[in-house]
């Protein structure tokens, strides 16, 4: 693990109220805050005894409240918000494992498959369900049959469907609109907007009332939200958490939703059968990388001709970023003769798009829009119309939007150069049309990082995988790979892909501690045992 000078300075700071400390505490607590900046909610420790009592706090899962920055729990080692978050996610999941009276689902059921039978029938009987699966096996069409059965049995049912994102809310609604689920008297929402939460906030003022709490891609939910979440759901209320189990963790703390799937303590169902009748390629890839298969993946790259080198190991960034805009000048339509349809609209926000491993840096995603939206403009024909993706990077109740949401940016070509936001220029939404200058926090969105492509699918994709990549793991080239439905460039060095692919950005939680238990779960489960460590706490 690497620990950088900020994670020394915080062991230093922390032991300052310890003097007596023993020789290797300062690395071992850098670890620690190390651990936490990756995304751990623990770390373990080969010498517990190394912590002195001043700073760090012995606890077991009835302990509390915590005074002292760490926790140590076994040989655990937690910063105490990562033991506050986990602890609270526990006596939630305790709440929710008492079983509920089976709803006898009426739904006919001729047309879904066997797994989907299941999972209709688990969410029926359980306080807590989970659905996971790659693209195309039916998540979607899954969530609209069970909320279709749930209120068919009781049409006065109150339904909340909600995502992490606002982008992930709009999509799963769209897809459910476009099955045929009409359900308007269903809440639509983020995860934050549903449960009230503020900046910053921990606590949840009340509970939720709904008696069905649809969660799509529940992979994205850090430990903060994902307790949060937990703790709004009421007695009788019945949770579905729904995702892609292999996508990237989330930006924050932990990898909860893999855990969950992990400890086999709820009901759950692994959907594994391809639904959808094209890029069957891309299913094979998909799959090859999700199980770190690096002779298979780079076999089908090439194979398909799926993988390529624009120079990143030899050119200037200059030339780097000429090739990129010469291979995706045509492909994104940024040019319009006449103010864009909404077809054509549409076109911009799910035909093509470019995802980079890294957010900063010459080919990460910040320089690239900054590179391809004035490359646009100034090969715009004067008068003509140009067109460019946009995500909303904060959200504003007062107009209903929300962070993560896309849109389109409209500006007509002046005679003079330039991008600045003027009174013309306006942002299209699904149904409304904004000024820009109304909308106070967006960026461009020619290229995303593939964190914020989550929930999203696009016709084609180009990646970009420059050195450092490889430190997201394979996950982050899965997640990249199930965004496209039709086409995928894969674009790196063989030897950055071949580092991602033999990583893991799965982390370390006191849920799943090693991978001998872990592996022990998955026996279990296959058993039909539904035991963990954690027995006790349930």
């Amino acid at each position: 693990m690497y620990i950088a000078d900020v994670d020394l300075l915080f062991a230093k700071s922390v032991l300052k109220y310890a003097p007596l400390a023993k020789k290797g505490a300062v690395e071992a607590i850098s670890r620690a805050l190390a651990g936490a900046r990756q995304g751990h909610l623990c770390v373990r420790v080969e010498d517990v005894t190394l912590f002195p009592e001043e700073v760090v706090e012995r606890v077991d899962r009835t302990s509390g409240p915590f005074a002292k920055p760490l926790c140590l729990f076994g040989d655990l080692l937690y910063l105490q918000k990562n033991w506050i978050f986990e602890n609270r996610l526990l006596k939630e999941l305790k709440r929710l494992s008492e079983p509920l009276p089976l709803l006898r689902l009426s739904d006919e059921a001729e047309d879904l498959t066997e797994e989907q039978r299941n999972a209709m029938q688990r969410a029926a009987g359980s306080s807590l369900s989970l659905i996971t699966g790659g693209p195309g096996t039916g998540k979607t069409y899954m969530a609209a049959r069970i909320i279709r059965a749930f209120l068919k049995e009781n049409a006065s049912f109150r339904l909340a469907l909600a995502a992490p994102t606002g982008k992930a809310a709009a999509a799963l609604e769209d897809a459910l609109s476009g099955m045929g689920g009409s359900f308007p008297s269903a809440r639509v929402a983020t995860v934050h907007a549903l449960l009230f939460l503020k900046p910053h906030s921990e606590e949840v003022e009340k509970k939720l009332p709904y008696d069905l709490i649809l969660v799509d891609e529940a992979s994205m939910l850090d430990a903060r939200l994902f307790a949060a979440l937990l703790a709004s759901v009421q007695v009788g209320t019945r949770l579905i958490l729904m995702g892609d189990s292999d996508q990237l963790p989330p930006v924050e703390a932990g990898s909860l939703f893999a855990d969950l799937l992990d400890l086999g303590l709820f009901p759950c169902t692994r959907l594994t059968k391809w639904l959808r009748t094209e890029s069957r390629p891309l299913l094979e890839l998909a799959r090859a990388i999700r199980d770190g298969d690096k002779a298979v993946a780079l076999q089908l790259m090439r194979k398909e001709s799926l993988q390529g080198d624009f120079g990143f190991s030899f050119l200037s960034v200059n030339q780097i970023h000429e090739r990129i805009w010469s291979f995706v000048k045509e492909r994104i339509p940024a040019h319009f003769s006449q103010r864009p349809t909404k077809e054509e609209i549409r076109q911009v926000l799910e035909g093509f798009r470019i995802l980079s491993c890294l957010r900063t840096g010459p080919l990460g995603v910040d320089a690239l829009n900054q590179k391809l939206v004035n490359q646009f403009y100034r090969t715009a024909p004067v008068g003509s119309y140009v067109a460019i993706p946009v995500l909303l990077t904060r959200s504003d109740s007062s107009r209903d939007l929300y962070n993560g949401q896309t849109g389109v940016f409209i500006k007509q070509k002046e005679e003079r150069d330039g991008v600045l936001l003027t009174e013309k220029d306006e942002i299209v939404f699904a149904e409304r049309t904004l000024p820009a200058l109304a909308v106070a926090h967006f960026e461009y969105a020619c290229c995303l990082s593939v964190h914020k492509s989550q929930g999203s699918e696009y016709a084609e994709v180009l990646l970009l995988v420059p050195k450092g990549s490889d430190n997201f793991g394979r996950e982050v080239l899965y997640t990249a790979a199930t965004r496209a439905k039709n086409q995928l460039w894969v674009v790196g060095d063989e030897a950055t892909i071949e580092k991602a692919l033999e990583r893991s950005s799965r982390r370390q939680s006191g849920l799943i501690p090693n991978a001998l238990q872990k592996l022990e779960f998955r026996l279990r489960q296959s058993l039909g045992v539904r035991q963990s460590h954690l027995a006790p706490y349930f």
